[in-house]
């Protein structure tokens, strides 16, 4: 069975791609500032989409990036996608 990473570790992975997506160093991307305000638009959010999806396995859509608009709030949402439902109630461990 293999672990799954941890928030830091996805906000780290969500840094990194940006940075590349960005053109600016991961150290520049605070974890609390909007994407909007770091500059991703509609089309660069397909492209850090199109990162995310496949490296965690999970299927988060473009349109959740205005819901979860910065890295903190997105590597929390990848990490729930993540975590398998809780056998006897179909509720996941985070809800």
């Amino acid at each position: 069975m293999t672990v799954a990473p941890s928030v830091p570790e996805i906000e780290k992975y969500l840094r990194s791609q940006l940075a590349e997506i960005l053109y600016c160093h991961p150290s520049e991307i605070d974890d609390t500032t909007p994407f909007a305000d770091l500059g991703l638009d509609s089309v660069l959010g397909v492209e850090l989409i199109t990162c995310v999806n496949p490296e965690f396995r999970v299927n988060v859509a473009v349109q959740e990036l205005y819901r979860y608009a910065t890295v903190a709030a997105l590597a929390e949402r990848v990490a729930w996608l993540m975590t398998p439902p809780a056998r006897d109630t179909g509720v996941r461990a985070h809800e």
